[in-house]
């Protein structure tokens, strides 16, 4: 996804973020949304959550919105660090076409490049049996 137009502005209120592109195109970004879809909470390969729901603000509230570096960093009330959104991703979100990111396929196979070590959560079978044995004895005393 190569910008093809620049973002001319940014204008953040609490609950929602508008974005103003060279070509005329505008994105409105609820806070809820946003929040929800936070680059850092996802998993980069398959774009799974990594972050309860519950664990995510009701009301999520924007402090902050700069761009920078092509991407909107956003401060969130209540939270520390912020979050950066690639615009392009931004772009493609507001214009609604159809290479927006949730449409993308992800064939099964493209996971044989993953490194298990790296990209799973990882337990080896001797320490797993060794701490079922150690819970079997905790729960006999």
């Amino acid at each position: 996804m190569t910008p093809t137009v620049l973002a001319n502005g940014v204008n953040a209120q609490p609950a929602l973020l508008g974005i103003a592109w060279s070509d005329g195109t505008r994105g409105e970004f609820a806070s809820i949304w946003l929040r929800d879809n936070q680059p850092g909470d996802r998993d980069c390969h398959s774009g799974q959550r990594l972050v309860d729901v519950m664990d995510i603000p009701v009301a999520p509230r924007i402090r902050s919105a700069v761009l920078a570096d092509g991407e909107l960093r956003v401060g969130w009330e209540d939270e520390s660090g912020q979050a950066s959104f690639p615009l392009p991703w931004l772009y493609e979100c507001a214009r609604g076409g159809p290479n927006r990111p949730e449409l993308q396929v992800r064939r099964w196979l493209d996971a044989a490049a993953l490194v298990t070590k790296r990209d799973f959560g990882w337990l080896d079978a001797a320490l797993a049996v060794r701490r079922r044995r150690e819970r079997r004895q905790a729960v006999r005393q």
